[in-house]
């Protein structure tokens, strides 16, 4: 069985509208002929132009003939703004408004001919392409409108063409604000040609004849359908852009099929059963993008080479194939499901290095007979069931952080030895594929990432006896000096369950905080630190200590603010910022606070045309309001922390001494920490409105695109969600932790 190599990739390309007459695809200069719906003339400009078809008239002309004198009309005058937009100059089916290159390009085919009142401009005697000028402003003269535009400043200028009966014929630009006095332009319209090859379907068929495709399976009509020499070409009278579904369904007959370039999407069933096709092929500059359901399922294909444009291979797209050897490069995002199952002969599958994949779809690569070890990309976030059943795979690398989307089933009858994993995702794999064996990567990784857990919850818990502090100080030697996994593993258990029993403790401790001395039994103890913070034990049979000089709650510190102090800041999700206890302006969680625009540091409240920051980067540590105002040790949310909080966190509206705000509350060690943020409005013309119905909170994130606006969380009485608004707007301002401070 002949290896093959699958290359599938992706890339968005865009393509021109089919042309109307085939004849203009190979057609000789000065050629006059209809495109389209429109007269036109074949030039070849050159250079990188090359030809492209230009009507013989102005947008709106007419032509008349009279006493055999052919005349053209001027044609429809528009303003600059009209000239270039397609819904009111009529320019559809690949016309369009020629740039300044071309008009230029142009002239050098142009001669000069003045003939009473009206001067024209002619590519040649023999065929025509009156460009005309008329009697405008006391001398003759012509503006044909370009598609150029160039920026001056804050605005933009507009180029047109000039013809005059002096001669002469040059290009100008006009201020697009100013308009109106040069609202007299005309539009002489152009079009693309393209290459026959384009428009060409190439096949073989096992009896040397021609293939029928069915009826109405392309974007294009059929010219000719012929087969000489051993070769088949189907020609089309248009752009060829996508093969419909069922076009040679079952053409048993077709052994070899050759795509043209412009093809972006394959229909379900398109080649499906033909069961004598065993070479696939597509042309150079391919711009295909979709393989859609059973496409090339049933066919006996042996080697392709998909085009790197491909993004989405789709339902059963190759279902029992010949197919033994896939490599799936970086840009494919999605194969869909039974997209190659039953494919028998398929032993080995590879992703290449910087894989886009975001999706493999159920059954993916069943009843294949692929084996052994297996990388699946890190981009990958969702994983049907059953992908890989009935293959026999080894050990099967994982990285994607994000398991939401991944069933626990992917791997069922897949004979997977074990997953392995870098070590931070240790705990998150073991708990989603509980049936399966899950390893850290890297030994050295493991244990100092289970060194590091240990510590963290050593400092983040209060009350532990000498007693459990000698034990798990056995546990982090036996770790610091394992060899195996299995011993770091089983000694990292053991001390985290140590840790988490206290823990638990202590988060009866806080749930027990709002109603001290009342609702339980046993002994308790009150433990007051210098700071003036305390915490009560409780339920405890013992307790083993008394003397404590600060308590911390988990996730939760101070740090200095500019003028203000130490400022209380709270975590609520591992590895998430600090986020401050109140708004920069406040003094406690629920009052408003300040409103300051994007990237100010004035508080907005009676300034009107406040200024703020512009260009499309994010706020950097000289425009960033938080550490202006609270300094270093504080900044602004970016986008994506703000995002994380919606989904990170149990969020609840609630109201708290007559402000109404959202409530986000943290989850797991977490689920103790929680911040307010008011519905605290927002300020524009110096006014202050809507608190308690709408309000923003800047982010340091900008808009990306339009310099007049930057990304924010909005908040209102029915939803929590990450927006844009304009950056002149006075919005409120939550700090987060500066954890590079």
């Amino acid at each position: 069985m002949k290896k093959v190599l699958l290359f599938l990739a992706m890339a968005l390309m865009v393509c021109s509208t089919a042309m109307a007459r085939g004849l203009f695809l190979e057609s000789a200069v000065g050629t006059i002929d209809t495109l389209a719906g429109r007269e036109a003339m074949v030039v070849d400009l050159g250079g990188s132009i090359g030809k492209v078809a230009i009507a013989t008239m102005n947008v709106g002309a007419k032509k008349t003939v009279t006493a055999g004198i052919t005349m053209y009309s001027h044609g429809t005058e528009f303003n600059l703004g009209d000239a270039n937009d397609p819904n009111k100059n009529g320019l559809t089916d690949g016309w369009y408004v020629p740039s300044k290159a071309e008009f230029e390009a142009l002239q050098s085919h142009l001669s000069y001919n003045k003939n009473f009142s009206t001067a024209e401009w002619k590519v040649t005697e023999t065929a025509t392409l009156c460009l005309t000028s008329k009697y405008k402003n006391s001398y003759h003269q012509g503006i044909y409108a370009l598609s150029d535009r160039e920026q001056w400043g804050d605005h933009w200028n507009c180029w047109t063409y000039r013809f005059s009966y002096m001669n002469n014929a040059f290009s100008d630009s006009f201020d697009k604000s100013n308009e109106a006095d040069i609202d007299e332009c005309v539009i002489r319209p152009f079009h693309k040609l393209d290459s026959v090859e384009n428009c060409r379907i190439y096949y073989t068929s096992s009896y040397g004849n021609v293939v029928e495709p069915g009826s109405n399976s392309f974007n294009a009509s059929i010219v000719s359908n012929t087969y000489e020499n051993g070769q088949g070409i189907i020609t089309f009278g248009g752009e060829l852009t996508s093969i419909g579904p069922g076009a040679f369904y079952r053409c048993s007959t077709l052994t070899s099929v050759t795509i043209p370039a412009t093809v972006k999407s394959i229909g379900y069933d398109a080649f499906c059963g033909c069961s004598s096709l065993e070479t696939l092929k597509f042309a150079d500059g391919s711009k295909l993008e979709t393989i859609d359901v059973f496409a090339f399922s049933g066919t006996n294909i042996t080697a392709v080479t998909i085009p790197a444009t491909v993004t989405n291979i789709g339902y059963g797209a190759f279902n029992q194939t010949q197919i033994a050897t896939i490599t799936i490069p970086a840009s494919v995002k999605e194969i869909g499901e039974q997209a190659f199952s039953d494919c028998s002969q398929l032993s080995s599958l590879a992703f290449a290095d910087g894989s886009q994949l975001e999706a493999i779809g159920m059954c993916a690569f069943f009843g294949t007979a692929i084996s052994g070890d297996l990388t699946i990309p890190a981009t990958v976030t969702s994983m049907g069931s059953n992908i890989f059943g009935g293959c026999q795979l080894s050990n099967v690398y994982m990285s994607s952080p994000d398991l939401s989307g991944i069933s626990n089933l992917s791997f069922n009858g897949s004979g997977i030895a074990m997953i392995v994993v870098p070590a931070k995702l240790y705990e998150a794999y073991q708990s989603h594929f509980s049936d399966i064996k899950v390893v850290p990567s890297d030994l050295k990784e493991w244990k100092e990432y289970a060194l590091g857990r240990i510590e963290v919850g050593m400092q983040t818990t209060l009350t532990f006896s000498d007693t459990d502090k000698a034990t798990i100080a056995g546990y982090i030697s036996t770790i610091k000096n394992a060899t195996t996994f299995d011993e770091t593993l089983d000694a990292y258990k053991a001390a985290m369950a140590l840790i988490d029993k206290q823990k638990g403790f202590e988060a009866k401790t806080r749930d027990a905080l709002d109603d001290l001395g009342t609702g339980h039994v046993g002994p308790a103890i009150r433990v007051t630190g210098k700071n003036g913070k305390s915490i009560m034990l409780f339920n405890l049979d013992k307790v083993e200590f008394v003397n404590v000089d600060v308590v911390n709650v988990f996730g939760q510190g101070e740090a200095e603010a500019t003028g203000i102090g130490e400022v209380k800041w709270i975590q609520l999700w591992e590895g998430g910022p600090g986020f401050a206890e109140y708004n920069i302006g406040a003094t406690s969680a629920t009052e408003y606070g300040d409103y300051y625009t994007w990237g100010g540091f004035e508080n907005v409240v009676g300034i009107n045309n406040p200024s703020y920051n512009g260009g499309t980067s994010a706020l950097s540590s000289d425009t960033d309001t938080a550490i202006k105002l609270w300094g270093s040790n504080w900044r602004m949310p970016t986008k994506d922390e703000f995002a994380a909080l919606i989904s990170k966190c149990d969020v609840e509206l609630t109201t708290i001494d007559g402000i109404k705000g959202w409530r986000f509350t943290g989850k797991g060690n977490y689920k103790f920490n929680s911040i307010f943020l008011p519905i605290a409005g927002s300020c524009y013309n110096a006014n202050v409105s809507y608190q308690g119905i709408t309000g923003n909170y800047w982010s340091s994130t900008s808009d990306g695109e339009y310099i007049y606006s930057a990304s924010c969380l909005d908040l209102n009485p029915s939803n929590a969600y990450t927006t844009t608004t304009s950056r002149n707007i006075g919005c409120s301002v939550r700090a987060v932790l500066n954890e590079t401070k």
